[in-house]
This record gives structure tokens, C-alpha cells and sequence, in this order.
């Protein structure tokens, strides 16, 4: 996505023009250079320019960019066509993140919660896996049922889940619904875990939200 706002395109080399320019259009994805050459071209020369305020994809998935080069009568010279893709997950802040019980008893069987907003938009299909600390256990008595709501997820429902007793985690493969914009606040309730058998600080909470591809969108590990 372009910003068009804040769009500027700046030559990288003489070959090009010191006026060249560049506008976008959202209607058709289609970024256009104007005054791009100030003379003739030889075939075979390397040459580029650098674009700002582009945002990269909400997704690690390859995307496709498609290029041309236009006469000044817009006639088509040449055309191609290249894979981008981006390389790492968005952070999910620290400080938006809390893990709350309704019991903390040691021992205790109790239902958690977990509230956190998503930092970057988040498409359809959308996972969410947490790994709590190894000091909280669960097992297929305990932990019944996965609720959500607010945010990605929606109105208040039961979620989908599966589990990994051996690494504490639970995944939800059915969060997202819908698309979804960034800065929204969402809970899962998690009914039950068990707590510690002592009282003291827990281990790290870890949070993975995968695309619909199964490709991580955003990550904390929360110390």
C-alpha cells in the first residue's frame, strides 16, 4: 500500500532526471513516473530510482510487482514483472498485553484471560497461538472451553482451539473472521488452566498471530 500523502520518488543515479516525479492511484495500484529521462537511454543500462511511503503487505506471503516503461505517448517500450515479500512478523506490544485469573490460589484450576490489540491490520483466516509458562498446566479435563471477543475476533463466541500439553501452547484457528484494522483490543478466555504449585514469578508468556497461510503476522515473548 502506497501512502500517497506522503509520496516522493528521488532518482539514484544521472541517468535519470533530476524532475522526475511520481503519483499514485488507488483505483488501479498503479504508480506512474513522470519526467523520469532528460535524454536517451542505451538498451542494457542499469539505472533506478527510490520510492518512500510504501507500507509492506500484512502478510509474508510473496506478492507480485508489475512494471513498464511508457514512450511520451504512451506507447509500451518494455514490461516485467518481480516477487517481493516481507521478510519478518510485526512485535505486538508489551504493554498492551495482560494475562489475568479469576483464582490464584496455588493449585487451582481457574480461568485465564488474555487482552491484547493487534499491532498491524490482520486479513481473514487469521491464527492465534500462545504459549503460557510452564508453570501453568492443562490438559484434555481441564481446559474445556476457549471463548473470545472484541477486536479480530468479533462478538463473544467460542473459539476453536488445539493444544500441546508438552509445550503449553493453545492454538485458536478460527479468529479472525473477518478483515480486521490495527489498534483493537481483543480477549481470550481460557476455561481452565491450572496454577502454579508455588508462588513466585512464572516463566515467559509467548503470543504467534499466523495468516491463513500459516505465516507469522505478528509475535511477543514476553519476559
Amino acid at each position: 500500500m502506497v501512502n500517497s500523502s506522503g509520496l516522493s520518488c528521488t532518482r539514484n543515479d544521472s541517468d535519470l532526471s533530476s524532475s522526475l516525479s511520481c503519483s499514485w492511484s488507488s483505483s488501479t495500484n498503479t504508480l506512474t513516473v513522470s519526467n523520469a529521462f532528460s535524454s536517451a537511454l542505451s538498451a542494457g543500462t542499469a539505472t533506478g530510482f527510490t520510492i518512500n511511503s510504501i507500507t509492506n503487505p500484512i502478510t509474508q506471503t510473496a506478492v507480485s510487482i508489475t512494471f513498464s516503461t511508457l514512450s511520451a505517448t504512451s506507447g509500451a517500450i518494455d514490461t516485467g514483472t518481480i516477487s517481493y515479500k516481507a521478510s519478518s512478523a510485526a512485535t505486538i506490544d508489551e504493554s498492551t498485553v495482560t494475562l489475568t485469573a479469576t483464582d490464584l490460589t496455588i493449585q487451582s484450576t481457574t480461568t485465564y484471560t488474555l487482552k491484547f490489540f493487534n499491532s498491524v491490520p490482520l486479513n481473514a483466516g487469521c491464527q492465534v497461538e500462545v504459549t503460557f509458562p510452564s508453570e501453568l498446566t492443562f490438559d484434555s479435563d481441564s481446559l474445556q472451553l476457549v471463548t473470545g471477543s472484541g477486536g479480530i475476533i468479533g462478538s463473544s463466541r467460542s473459539l476453536d482451539f488445539s493444544y500441546d500439553e508438552g509445550d503449553s501452547s493453545v492454538k485458536v484457528t478460527d479468529a479472525c473472521n473477518s478483515y480486521s484494522s490495527s489498534g483493537l483490543q481483543f480477549n481470550i478466555i481460557y476455561d481452565s488452566l491450572t496454577n502454579p504449585n508455588y508462588v513466585d514469578e512464572t516463566s515467559a508468556l509467548t503470543i504467534v498471530v499466523r495468516d491463513e497461510n500459516n505465516l507469522q503476522v505478528m509475535t511477543l515473548s514476553e519476559s
